[in-house]
């Protein structure tokens, strides 16, 4: 018999979701893990419920698909902190809360409030997600995800074609990497509250998550004497690597190496590539004994002529499964079609469904984002229609009557 997952590893914290969209992957990913997670809303909506799943904002009534795929599985509440009455119930929520996740600009009338709700509630782990952090020198400056990826130093190495502008990476890449990092900062705060009972505030910079994911660019001049650009960025010795190449069917990616321990990854498929052309001289190659600050120009030309060759003799599909079976390194580039199809994902059982509750169809939505044999996070629920856990948060938690949820509605607070 199949053993049953365990309870999810958050069940019974409760999180205060306050972010715009630049935040919501964070309580999704804190819902997942089993956090009961509250979503707060004005009275007239998040915009984010109106947009596309790029996060272009559409027109019209439906929710859009970027709401649901990051609100998944949380509560749905309303109010208005720019009132009294609206702040009195924000405040009632904060005294409740386990863990609060926020995103909003200083100076706004509903902005963070870390000592006050220290105050409120000692134990509270808050995390604060903004462009620049609140205390460094550009707390108030403003930004969107192509500021951000540039500020933090992505845009100087995307997009191979230097003639060309820097190339954004993705959807909101930024902003999403800044919500994991808040997501594992809490965690941290959290085993640290277990042993003492004190919250943290999290104070973090987008820009700052931004600069974490860019390998060894950082580091570039003091182990290699060059500045990193667009990637695959040149030698010292000026040889550039291209790192997308064209196929049969798209596109995948791959690059040569030199040196100890990396080098021998370019026979074995120089070996498969023997069997179609020939390549002699290239496995005849020491690649282990060059470097890449001296490896010569044209052994790269060589190199990258007759794999472009034989590149575009191939689908994406053979040159993949010849790339695991003959352990080299090379990947797909795939479109969202793609990773719906996905086998690997498929064997995982990653995808599930979830409903589009203005519809009632059933959309195709990630999974598990960890494999356990204890825990199986996974969207325990569509995302909330606006207001649709106001009775059921304001009377079942904080204890309100009918007659005051009636008042607040009426007068705008929620």
């Amino acid at each position: 018999m199949t053993p049953q997952p365990q309870p999810l590893p958050l069940t019974g914290y409760r999180v205060l979701d306050l972010t715009t969209e630049s935040g919501h992957l964070a309580g999704k990913l804190l819902a997942d893990l089993g956090c009961q997670v509250i979503k707060v809303e004005p009275p007239s909506g998040d915009p984010a419920r109106r947009k596309d799943a790029a996060g272009t904002p559409t027109r019209g009534a439906r929710t859009g698909l970027f709401w649901l795929a990051y609100n998944t599985g949380k509560l749905g509440v309303t109010l208005d902190a720019r009132t009294a009455a609206g702040r009195r119930l924000l405040e009632r929520l904060v005294e409740r809360a386990d863990f609060l996740i926020e995103s909003s600009i200083p100076g706004e009338p509903a902005a963070f409030d870390g000592s006050r709700w220290a105050g409120l509630n000692p134990r509270l782990i808050a995390a604060s997600i903004t462009p620049f952090g609140r205390g460094g020198p550009y707390r108030d400056y403003r930004d969107g995800e192509l500021i951000a990826q540039a500020a933090g130093g992505l845009l100087f190495l995307s997009g191979a074609d230097e003639s060309r502008p820097p190339v954004r990476l993705g959807v909101e890449m930024a902003w999403h990497m800044a919500a994991a990092q808040a997501v594992a900062a809490m965690l941290i705060a959290h085993q640290q509250r277990s042993a003492t009972g004190q919250g943290q505030q999290i104070d973090l910079s987008v820009q700052e998550s931004v600069t974490n994911l860019l390998f060894k660019a950082p580091l570039a001049w003091e182990l290699n004497g060059v500045v990193d650009g667009r990637w695959p960025s040149p030698s010292a010795g000026g040889a550039r690597r291209t790192g997308i190449w064209p196929c049969e069917d798209g596109y995948v990616s791959w690059v040569w190496w030199v040196a100890r321990g990396w080098g021998r990854k370019n026979v074995p498929l120089l070996q498969w590539m023997a069997e179609e052309s020939d390549v002699d001289d290239l496995l005849a190659v020491d690649w282990e004994a060059l470097s890449i600050t001296t490896v010569p120009k044209d052994l790269v030309r060589r190199f990258e002529s007759a794999a472009g060759e034989f590149f575009l003799r191939h689908t994406k599909a053979e040159l993949y499964e010849q790339a695991v079976q003959r352990r080299f390194i090379l990947y797909p580039v795939n479109s969202p079609r793609d990773v719906l199809a996905d086998s690997q994902l498929e064997a995982r059982d990653y995808w599930q469904s979830i409903v589009d509750p203005d519809s009632g169809t059933l959309l195709t939505h990630p999974g598990a984002w960890f494999k356990s044999a204890e825990y199986l996070p996974r969207a325990r629920g569509p995302a909330p229609r606006l207001g649709e856990h106001n009775r059921y948060v304001f009377q079942g938690m904080l204890g309100l009557s009918n007659r005051e949820l009636v008042t607040l509605k009426a007068t705008g607070a929620m």
